[in-house]
Protein backbone atom coordinates (compact mmCIF):
# COMPACT_ATOMS: atom_id res chain seq x y z
CA UNK A 1 0.00 0.00 0.00
CA UNK A 2 1.51 3.43 -1.06
CA UNK A 3 0.73 6.56 1.52
CA UNK A 4 -2.22 8.41 0.28
CA UNK A 5 -1.95 11.15 -2.67
CA UNK A 6 1.00 9.39 -3.62
CA UNK A 7 0.86 8.33 -7.58
CA UNK A 8 1.85 4.85 -8.05
CA UNK A 9 5.36 4.96 -9.65
CA UNK A 10 6.51 2.80 -12.53
CA UNK A 11 10.29 2.31 -10.03
CA UNK A 12 7.99 0.93 -7.26
CA UNK A 13 6.17 -1.74 -9.22
CA UNK A 14 9.39 -2.60 -10.87
CA UNK A 15 10.83 -2.56 -7.40
CA UNK A 16 8.24 -5.09 -6.38
CA UNK A 17 8.34 -7.11 -9.24
CA UNK A 18 11.68 -8.05 -9.07
CA UNK A 19 11.16 -9.50 -5.31
CA UNK A 20 8.52 -11.07 -7.61
CA UNK A 21 11.07 -12.20 -10.00
CA UNK A 22 13.56 -13.21 -7.63
CA UNK A 23 11.37 -14.91 -5.59
CA UNK A 24 12.41 -13.21 -2.47
CA UNK A 25 9.65 -14.10 -0.54
CA UNK A 26 10.88 -17.87 -0.76
CA UNK A 27 13.90 -17.41 0.71
CA UNK A 28 12.22 -15.22 3.52
CA UNK A 29 10.24 -18.57 4.82
CA UNK A 30 13.54 -20.40 4.51
CA UNK A 31 14.82 -17.41 7.48
CA UNK A 32 12.08 -17.95 9.00
CA UNK A 33 12.36 -21.48 9.13
CA UNK A 34 15.82 -22.04 10.44
CA UNK A 35 15.26 -19.21 12.97
CA UNK A 36 12.48 -21.01 14.59
CA UNK A 37 15.02 -23.94 14.62
CA UNK A 38 17.91 -21.89 16.10
CA UNK A 39 16.14 -19.65 17.55
CA UNK A 40 18.84 -19.85 20.76
CA UNK A 41 21.38 -18.49 18.08
CA UNK A 42 21.76 -14.85 17.67
CA UNK A 43 23.81 -15.15 14.26
CA UNK A 44 20.72 -16.74 12.66
CA UNK A 45 18.70 -13.63 13.19
CA UNK A 46 21.52 -11.78 12.91
CA UNK A 47 21.38 -13.32 9.38
CA UNK A 48 17.91 -13.19 8.69
CA UNK A 49 18.29 -9.42 8.46
CA UNK A 50 21.36 -9.16 6.60
CA UNK A 51 19.43 -11.50 3.95
CA UNK A 52 16.49 -9.22 4.20
CA UNK A 53 18.69 -5.91 3.37
CA UNK A 54 20.48 -7.57 0.64
CA UNK A 55 17.42 -8.66 -0.95
CA UNK A 56 16.38 -5.02 -0.74
CA UNK A 57 19.20 -3.32 -1.96
CA UNK A 58 19.46 -5.74 -4.89
CA UNK A 59 16.14 -4.48 -5.57
CA UNK A 60 16.99 -1.17 -5.42
CA UNK A 61 20.08 -1.38 -7.95
CA UNK A 62 17.95 -2.99 -10.64
CA UNK A 63 15.47 -0.17 -10.05
CA UNK A 64 18.31 2.13 -10.21
CA UNK A 65 19.53 0.97 -13.34
CA UNK A 66 16.78 2.34 -15.10
CA UNK A 67 16.21 5.45 -14.16
CA UNK A 68 17.64 8.85 -14.97
CA UNK A 69 19.55 10.55 -12.24
CA UNK A 70 16.64 13.21 -11.36
CA UNK A 71 14.22 9.97 -10.59
CA UNK A 72 16.29 8.39 -8.10
CA UNK A 73 15.53 11.59 -5.90
CA UNK A 74 12.39 10.92 -6.07
CA UNK A 75 12.55 7.25 -5.63
CA UNK A 76 14.18 7.73 -2.57
CA UNK A 77 11.35 10.37 -1.30
CA UNK A 78 9.00 7.65 -2.24
CA UNK A 79 10.96 5.41 0.62
CA UNK A 80 11.26 7.88 3.52
CA UNK A 81 6.92 8.71 2.84
CA UNK A 82 6.88 5.06 3.18
CA UNK A 83 8.83 5.08 6.83
CA UNK A 84 6.80 7.39 7.74
CA UNK A 85 3.97 5.56 7.78
CA UNK A 86 3.09 2.25 10.16
CA UNK A 87 4.79 -0.90 9.18
CA UNK A 88 4.42 -4.38 8.90
CA UNK A 89 5.50 -6.27 12.09
CA UNK A 90 9.02 -7.09 11.83
CA UNK A 91 9.54 -10.97 10.87
CA UNK A 92 5.88 -11.07 8.95
CA UNK A 93 6.76 -13.30 5.68
CA UNK A 94 6.51 -10.60 3.23
CA UNK A 95 8.46 -7.93 0.81
CA UNK A 96 8.16 -4.56 1.87
CA UNK A 97 9.19 -1.67 -0.42
CA UNK A 98 10.68 -0.50 2.96
CA UNK A 99 11.56 -2.02 6.79
CA UNK A 100 13.78 -0.69 9.20
CA UNK A 101 14.88 2.48 10.19
CA UNK A 102 19.04 0.64 9.66
CA UNK A 103 17.72 -0.29 6.12
CA UNK A 104 16.14 2.86 5.59
CA UNK A 105 19.69 4.58 5.69
CA UNK A 106 21.36 1.18 3.65
CA UNK A 107 18.95 1.85 0.97
CA UNK A 108 19.24 5.76 1.02
CA UNK A 109 23.15 5.75 1.20
CA UNK A 110 22.84 3.35 -1.54
CA UNK A 111 20.69 5.35 -4.02
CA UNK A 112 22.87 8.86 -3.42
CA UNK A 113 25.95 7.04 -4.12
CA UNK A 114 24.95 4.78 -6.88
CA UNK A 115 27.11 4.54 -9.91
CA UNK A 116 26.54 2.76 -12.84
CA UNK A 117 29.19 -0.23 -13.14
CA UNK A 118 31.52 0.89 -15.52
CA UNK A 119 32.62 -1.43 -18.40
CA UNK A 120 36.02 -1.74 -16.89
CA UNK A 121 34.28 -3.33 -13.45
CA UNK A 122 32.04 -5.54 -15.11
CA UNK A 123 34.71 -7.36 -17.05
CA UNK A 124 37.14 -6.83 -13.61
CA UNK A 125 34.30 -8.81 -11.62
CA UNK A 126 34.00 -11.56 -14.58
CA UNK A 127 37.73 -11.75 -14.37
CA UNK A 128 37.65 -12.19 -10.53
CA UNK A 129 34.77 -14.87 -10.59
CA UNK A 130 36.33 -16.84 -13.54
CA UNK A 131 39.62 -17.36 -10.42
CA UNK A 132 37.34 -18.42 -8.33
CA UNK A 133 35.84 -20.69 -10.10
CA UNK A 134 39.22 -22.15 -11.54
CA UNK A 135 40.57 -22.32 -8.17
CA UNK A 136 37.57 -23.97 -6.99
CA UNK A 137 38.45 -26.43 -8.81
CA UNK A 138 41.88 -27.06 -8.51
CA UNK A 139 41.06 -27.45 -4.80
CA UNK A 140 38.53 -29.87 -6.45
CA UNK A 141 41.54 -31.98 -8.02
CA UNK A 142 43.85 -32.07 -5.15
CA UNK A 143 41.37 -33.33 -3.17
CA UNK A 144 40.24 -36.00 -5.83
CA UNK A 145 43.91 -37.02 -5.81
CA UNK A 146 44.58 -37.44 -2.14
CA UNK A 147 40.88 -39.78 -1.97
CA UNK A 148 42.68 -41.87 -4.99
CA UNK A 149 46.05 -41.98 -4.53
CA UNK A 150 48.57 -43.49 -7.08
CA UNK A 151 49.40 -47.26 -7.03
CA UNK A 152 53.17 -46.18 -6.01
CA UNK A 153 52.54 -44.80 -3.01
CA UNK A 154 50.35 -47.77 -1.79
CA UNK A 155 53.45 -50.32 -2.04
CA UNK A 156 54.69 -52.36 1.06
CA UNK A 157 57.41 -49.72 2.55
CA UNK A 158 60.47 -51.75 2.16
CA UNK A 159 59.53 -52.25 -1.60
CA UNK A 160 58.75 -48.14 -2.56
CA UNK A 161 62.37 -46.78 -2.56
CA UNK A 162 64.99 -48.96 -4.34
CA UNK A 163 68.15 -50.24 -2.33
CA UNK A 164 71.22 -50.58 -4.89
CA UNK A 165 72.61 -52.29 -1.80
CA UNK A 166 69.31 -53.96 -1.13
CA UNK A 167 70.07 -57.66 -2.85
CA UNK A 168 73.60 -57.45 -1.86
CA UNK A 169 72.60 -57.32 1.99
CA UNK A 170 69.60 -59.84 1.26
CA UNK A 171 72.99 -62.47 -0.03
CA UNK A 172 74.51 -62.00 3.63
CA UNK A 173 71.06 -62.17 5.48
CA UNK A 174 71.44 -65.79 3.66
CA UNK A 175 75.14 -66.50 4.12
CA UNK A 176 75.03 -65.63 8.08
CA UNK A 177 72.24 -68.05 8.56
CA UNK A 178 72.73 -70.34 6.46
CA UNK A 179 76.56 -70.95 7.47
CA UNK A 180 77.52 -72.36 4.40
CA UNK A 181 80.84 -70.06 3.22
CA UNK A 182 81.63 -72.22 0.24
CA UNK A 183 78.32 -71.69 -1.00
CA UNK A 184 79.52 -67.70 -1.33
CA UNK A 185 82.53 -67.37 -2.67
CA UNK A 186 82.29 -64.34 -3.41
CA UNK A 187 81.49 -62.83 -0.16
CA UNK A 188 84.79 -62.31 2.22
CA UNK A 189 85.38 -65.27 4.47
CA UNK A 190 85.90 -62.96 7.38
CA UNK A 191 82.12 -62.12 7.61
CA UNK A 192 80.78 -65.50 6.26
CA UNK A 193 83.20 -67.61 8.51
CA UNK A 194 85.06 -65.90 11.24
CA UNK A 195 87.73 -67.86 12.89
CA UNK A 196 85.99 -66.76 16.01
CA UNK A 197 83.18 -68.55 15.28
CA UNK A 198 84.35 -72.10 14.01
CA UNK A 199 83.55 -73.91 16.94
CA UNK A 200 79.73 -73.35 16.83
CA UNK A 201 77.47 -73.38 14.02
CA UNK A 202 75.22 -70.88 15.20
CA UNK A 203 73.68 -67.86 12.90
CA UNK A 204 75.62 -64.93 12.44
CA UNK A 205 72.95 -62.42 12.27
CA UNK A 206 73.63 -61.52 15.60
CA UNK A 207 77.26 -61.15 15.45
CA UNK A 208 77.72 -58.92 12.48
CA UNK A 209 76.57 -55.72 11.13
CA UNK A 210 76.58 -53.31 8.31
CA UNK A 211 76.20 -49.25 8.37
CA UNK A 212 76.52 -46.78 5.64
CA UNK A 213 78.47 -43.82 4.88
CA UNK A 214 79.78 -41.42 2.26
CA UNK A 215 83.37 -42.17 2.30
CA UNK A 216 84.41 -39.90 -0.24
CA UNK A 217 81.79 -36.79 0.08
CA UNK A 218 80.47 -37.34 -3.73
CA UNK A 219 77.15 -37.62 -2.08
CA UNK A 220 77.11 -41.62 -2.74
CA UNK A 221 76.91 -43.73 0.32
CA UNK A 222 79.32 -46.50 0.68
CA UNK A 223 77.97 -50.21 2.60
CA UNK A 224 80.79 -51.10 5.79
CA UNK A 225 80.12 -54.48 6.60
CA UNK A 226 81.90 -56.12 10.25
CA UNK A 227 81.44 -57.47 13.29
CA UNK A 228 79.67 -56.60 16.31
CA UNK A 229 79.53 -58.11 20.19
CA UNK A 230 83.46 -59.41 19.87
CA UNK A 231 86.08 -58.08 22.25
CA UNK A 232 87.91 -56.88 19.64
CA UNK A 233 87.58 -55.49 15.63
CA UNK A 234 84.36 -54.27 15.98
CA UNK A 235 82.47 -51.61 13.80
CA UNK A 236 82.48 -50.39 17.93
CA UNK A 237 85.70 -49.28 17.37
CA UNK A 238 85.41 -48.61 13.26
CA UNK A 239 87.14 -52.18 12.22
CA UNK A 240 85.48 -52.98 9.04
CA UNK A 241 86.04 -56.28 6.81
CA UNK A 242 83.85 -55.10 3.44
CA UNK A 243 83.40 -52.13 1.67
CA UNK A 244 80.90 -51.87 -0.92
CA UNK A 245 80.48 -48.59 -3.27
CA UNK A 246 78.32 -48.20 -6.01
CA UNK A 247 79.40 -48.17 -9.68
CA UNK A 248 76.76 -47.55 -12.71
CA UNK A 249 74.56 -48.06 -9.45
CA UNK A 250 75.30 -51.51 -8.58
CA UNK A 251 77.81 -52.55 -5.47
CA UNK A 252 81.08 -52.77 -5.85
CA UNK A 253 83.61 -54.65 -3.64
CA UNK A 254 86.18 -52.01 -3.25
CA UNK A 255 88.14 -53.48 -0.24
CA UNK A 256 88.44 -56.42 1.56
CA UNK A 257 89.71 -57.45 5.22
CA UNK A 258 90.60 -60.35 7.28
CA UNK A 259 92.24 -60.91 10.66
CA UNK A 260 95.68 -59.93 9.18
CA UNK A 261 94.62 -57.18 6.87
CA UNK A 262 92.60 -55.17 9.12
CA UNK A 263 90.97 -52.02 7.87
CA UNK A 264 89.48 -49.37 10.33
CA UNK A 265 87.69 -45.82 9.90
CA UNK A 266 89.75 -43.12 11.12
CA UNK A 267 87.95 -39.94 13.00
CA UNK A 268 89.52 -38.04 10.57
CA UNK A 269 87.74 -39.58 7.97
CA UNK A 270 90.85 -41.89 6.46
CA UNK A 271 90.85 -45.71 6.12
CA UNK A 272 93.79 -46.73 7.91
CA UNK A 273 95.25 -50.12 6.96
CA UNK A 274 97.48 -52.82 9.06
CA UNK A 275 98.41 -55.96 6.76
CA UNK A 276 100.84 -58.69 8.31
CA UNK A 277 102.67 -61.73 6.41
CA UNK A 278 104.46 -62.83 9.87
CA UNK A 279 105.49 -61.25 13.11
CA UNK A 280 108.94 -59.64 11.31
CA UNK A 281 106.65 -58.00 8.49
CA UNK A 282 103.73 -55.38 8.77
CA UNK A 283 103.27 -52.44 6.89
CA UNK A 284 100.40 -49.68 7.68
CA UNK A 285 98.61 -47.48 5.65
CA UNK A 286 96.73 -44.44 5.86
CA UNK A 287 94.24 -44.05 3.01
CA UNK A 288 92.18 -41.45 1.68
CA UNK A 289 88.65 -43.81 -0.16
CA UNK A 290 87.89 -42.24 -3.93
CA UNK A 291 85.32 -44.26 -5.79
CA UNK A 292 86.64 -42.84 -8.68
CA UNK A 293 89.72 -43.62 -8.58
CA UNK A 294 91.70 -47.09 -9.76
CA UNK A 295 91.30 -49.22 -6.46
CA UNK A 296 89.62 -46.98 -4.68
CA UNK A 297 92.24 -46.23 -2.22
CA UNK A 298 94.49 -43.50 -2.63
CA UNK A 299 97.96 -43.54 0.07
CA UNK A 300 98.34 -40.90 2.28
CA UNK A 301 100.76 -42.00 4.37
CA UNK A 302 102.64 -45.54 4.98
CA UNK A 303 104.86 -46.86 7.60
CA UNK A 304 105.99 -50.43 8.17
CA UNK A 305 108.69 -52.78 9.97
CA UNK A 306 111.34 -53.36 9.61
CA UNK A 307 111.95 -50.48 7.35
CA UNK A 308 110.96 -47.76 10.01
CA UNK A 309 111.38 -49.78 12.99
CA UNK A 310 110.25 -49.23 16.33
CA UNK A 311 108.62 -45.79 14.74
CA UNK A 312 106.78 -47.22 12.42
CA UNK A 313 104.65 -50.06 15.11
CA UNK A 314 103.56 -46.74 17.39
CA UNK A 315 102.60 -44.84 14.29
CA UNK A 316 101.05 -47.36 12.87
CA UNK A 317 99.49 -48.32 16.18
CA UNK A 318 98.20 -44.77 16.87
CA UNK A 319 95.84 -45.00 13.40
CA UNK A 320 94.79 -48.57 14.25
CA UNK A 321 93.42 -47.24 17.58
CA UNK A 322 92.13 -43.66 16.31
CA UNK A 323 88.99 -45.71 14.71
CA UNK A 324 85.40 -44.46 15.43
CA UNK A 325 82.73 -45.97 16.07
CA UNK A 326 79.64 -46.64 13.25
CA UNK A 327 76.47 -46.60 13.50
CA UNK A 328 76.01 -50.16 12.64
CA UNK A 329 72.28 -52.25 12.05
CA UNK A 330 72.90 -56.08 13.24
CA UNK A 331 71.78 -58.67 10.30
CA UNK A 332 69.33 -60.05 13.10
CA UNK A 333 67.33 -56.59 12.37
CA UNK A 334 67.86 -56.61 8.86
CA UNK A 335 64.60 -56.50 7.28
CA UNK A 336 65.02 -58.45 3.80
CA UNK A 337 63.19 -55.94 0.49
CA UNK A 338 61.60 -57.44 -2.42
CA UNK A 339 64.46 -56.61 -4.65
CA UNK A 340 65.77 -59.04 -7.10
CA UNK A 341 69.26 -60.54 -7.49
CA UNK A 342 70.96 -60.31 -10.57
CA UNK A 343 71.07 -63.19 -13.52
CA UNK A 344 73.85 -64.95 -11.41
CA UNK A 345 72.04 -64.37 -7.66
CA UNK A 346 74.78 -62.05 -7.05
CA UNK A 347 75.96 -58.22 -6.59
CA UNK A 348 77.85 -56.52 -9.73
CA UNK A 349 81.14 -56.14 -9.93
CA UNK A 350 82.97 -54.16 -12.69
CA UNK A 351 84.12 -55.92 -15.36
CA UNK A 352 87.84 -57.53 -15.05
CA UNK A 353 87.00 -57.33 -11.42
CA UNK A 354 88.47 -60.82 -9.58
CA UNK A 355 85.92 -62.72 -7.86
CA UNK A 356 87.57 -62.97 -4.03
CA UNK A 357 88.59 -66.75 -2.90
CA UNK A 358 87.40 -67.01 0.90
CA UNK A 359 90.66 -67.19 2.56
CA UNK A 360 91.72 -68.21 5.97
CA UNK A 361 94.61 -67.29 8.04
CA UNK A 362 96.67 -69.72 6.84
CA UNK A 363 96.00 -68.39 3.09
CA UNK A 364 96.96 -64.88 3.50
CA UNK A 365 99.15 -64.14 0.88
CA UNK A 366 102.56 -61.84 2.15
CA UNK A 367 101.18 -58.14 1.65
CA UNK A 368 103.73 -56.35 -1.13
CA UNK A 369 106.85 -55.39 -0.11
CA UNK A 370 106.69 -51.55 0.59
CA UNK A 371 109.50 -48.84 -0.38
Amino acid sequence: MLPPGQQVSAAALRHELTHYGRRDIWYKWLVVLAAALHWFNPLVHWMGRRIALDCELACDEAVLAALPPEERVKYGELLLALAARHRLPPGVTATTLCEEKRQLKARLQGILGYRKPSRRTLLLSLALGMALVCCACGVLDLTGEAASPSPSSTREPETAVSDPYAALLSRYEEALTLRQPESYPDLPAALTNPYWAWTDTDSLLDRTGYARTDLDGDGSEELLLGWVGNEFWNLDEGYVFAIYTLADGQPVLAAEGWERSLYVLGTDGSLCHCGSSGADRTAWHKYRFDSAAEGYLETVEQVSVPENGQEAIEIGEGWMVSGTALPYIPFASFEVRDVPLDSTGSPYRAEGTQVPVSKSISGVPAPAAVE
